[in-house]
């Protein structure tokens, strides 16, 4: 029909669609190699060029860089927490202290000092 070829070789050429090797004969054993070897070879080195490393790219920063990052980011808040726990309680020891008092409520109790007071009725006299 108006001189297109659609298969040439057994090879099908029809524009728009992909080619196929529908018949292998001795003269297109070239195609037979180019369209079933190399072009799904083709296919699948652009594949992993495009997509699968810059995956793998994404998931070794996400995976690898994010957790050292965490890790790292975590043993600098301990050591910030622990320097200003260590300056805490040398300011908290440093600091003058007002001690603790209670309000004088008449003198002291019991003992008033009077040495006639004491009872030595009951001391031992076996020095």
């Amino acid at each position: 029909m108006g001189g297109v070829d659609i298969v040439k070789d057994g090879v099908s050429v029809a524009e728009g669609f992909p080619s196929k090797v529908i018949v292998a004969t001795s003269t297109n054993q070239g195609d037979v190699i180019l369209i079933d070897w190399l072009y799904p070879f083709l296919w699948e080195a652009a594949q992993i060029g495009a997509i699968d490393v810059p995956a793998h790219i994404a998931y070794g920063f996400f995976g690898g860089g994010l957790m050292w990052l965490w890790e790292n980011l975590a043993e600098e808040v301990t050591d910030f927490a622990e320097e200003n726990w260590e300056a805490a309680a040398i300011a908290e020891k440093n600091e003058a202290h007002v001690p603790n008092t209670v309000e004088d409520e008449g003198g002291p109790k019991g003992d008033s000092g009077n040495v006639g007071e004491i009872n030595d009725e009951n001391f031992g006299t076996d020095l």
